[in-house]
């Protein structure tokens, strides 16, 4: 009777039957930011924007369950006033605000089989157009040139490419009684194949078919005939063990022979310049502690330090740039508050993980759980999740949401805000 009710009330949502092609259009809008340029960013606001106003108390009530992803573009609207660049921080911030508030509108309101299907679709456009693009770029510290395809650098590429396979393995697996369905699937996943390997780049494809293997692992460890309290006390051992691990590493890590390996498989020991890049970055954070500078702030043409990054990785002065690194973005543009913001969302979403597996998990917990955990494993390399207008930022919001049970599918008394 309650699943009925609750079905009832989802369906008495506004354009229930419109949600899929919109949603393929927000998403597709989402990619082509190369593709399409300005008209691309007003298709994703116009589309995102519909779901706002059409579903207000709906959204209300999501922005509501899921605040802590909120924190972030709010604490940059606040500490606007005393940034170096206050119209940057303050128009940076709006954006990711605005952003964020989209996509809660979409993960919300609208259930996982649609977005993953919309998805899919979006992907293979842009999978498709990216395999044949001869835009390339070169990696001045190896002189490897590699195929980028729509997006700017090869870790975007093989990002996406990578998200393109997920859920092209998803649908097919959802679908399984439409052949037409499952054939363009099959497509969606060779191209993105394709593509993934043109990209080369050596940290996303061992995150993610790493993570691949231990969502395996641990979908089949949450569907174990065991107590929950058995799974709690494994858990907890296997966690021990990983934290020691890292302890141990890092105490009896030898450069040398990192450098030597690195050297060996034709990459750079400085990880394409970003220890150079997190070196030089970190001299503000002295400075600029409890404040930050200022989301979107720090690389500026008169900033000494972002002038030192740009000469160090030969770019030229005023190129967007980022810190290669989520944690270090934070500590420099909204100092500790900042960091301790990133640290909550990723430990809530580590939280979700762990719900999932200590409970029967569902493909839609194991889809969220695979990306959460590749998603996680960029921030130390990338500045992921925390982006205005930004693919990634979608998907992490879509992937913690799933998993701290924060859609309205979710809600046991399926929460609306009534103004």
């Amino acid at each position: 009777m309650g699943n009925m009710m609750s079905r009832n009330a989802y369906r008495r949502m506004p354009f229930i039957r419109l949600e899929t092609p919109l949603v393929f259009l927000f998403t597709l809008f989402l990619l082509g930011a190369s593709l399409l340029g300005v008209f691309s960013t007003l298709g994703f606001l116009i589309v995102g924007l519909f779901f706002v106003f059409t579903r207000l108390s709906y959204v209300l009530a999501g922005c509501r369950v899921n605040w802590p992803l909120l924190l972030y573009p709010l604490l940059g609207l606040l500490s606007s006033p005393w940034a170096d660049y206050p119209t940057v921080a303050f128009r940076s911030s709006l954006q990711l605000l605005i952003s964020i508030i989209l996509f809660i509108s979409i993960i919300y309101t609208v259930s996982f089989e649609k977005i993953i299907f919309s998805l899919t679709l979006s992907l293979s456009i842009v999978m498709f157009l990216s395999l044949f693009s001869h835009n390339t770029v070169t990696v001045y510290y190896t002189n490897e040139v590699v195929r980028v395809g729509l997006f700017g650098s090869k870790n975007n590429m093989a990002g996406n490419a990578a998200t393109a396979m997920l859920c092209g393995v998803a649908v097919f697996l959802m679908f399984r009684s439409n052949v037409i369905i499952r054939f363009f699937t099959f497509s969606c996943i060779l191209l993105s194949g394709a593509t993934f390997l043109q990209a080369k780049s050596l940290g996303t494809t061992v995150a993610v078919f790493l993570f691949i293997g231990v969502t395996y692992l641990l979908y089949s460890y949450s569907n174990l005939k065991v107590s929950v309290r058995a799974k709690i006390l494994t858990l907890s051992g296997i966690i021990f063990s990983i934290i020691l691990f890292v302890f141990l590493f890092l105490y009896w890590f030898d450069y040398s022979v990192f450098e030597t390996f690195m050297y060996s498989i034709g990459k750079d020991p400085t990880l394409t310049g970003r220890t150079q890049i997190w070196s030089i970055a970190m001299e503000s954070f002295s400075q600029n502690m409890w404040g930050g500078v200022g989301t979107g702030s720090y690389f500026q043409s008169d900033n000494v330090g972002a002038i030192e990054i740009w000469e160090a990785n030969f770019k030229e002065i005023g190129t967007p740039f980022g810190f290669h690194n989520t944690y270090i973005s934070g500590l420099i543009e909204l100092g500790i508050p900042g960091f301790m913001i990133m640290l909550l969302v990723y430990l809530k979403g580590i939280q979700g993980v762990l719900r999932a597996c200590v409970f029967k998990m569902t493909g839609a917990l194991a889809f969220s759980t695979c990306i959460f955990l590749i998603t996680f494993s960029k921030t130390f390399f990338e500045t992921v999740g925390f982006a205005q207008f930004s693919f990634s930022t979608f998907m992490l919001c879509w992937a913690w949401i799933v998993l701290t049970k924060g859609t309205y599918k979710d809600k046991s008394k399926r929460i609306r805000v009534v103004l």
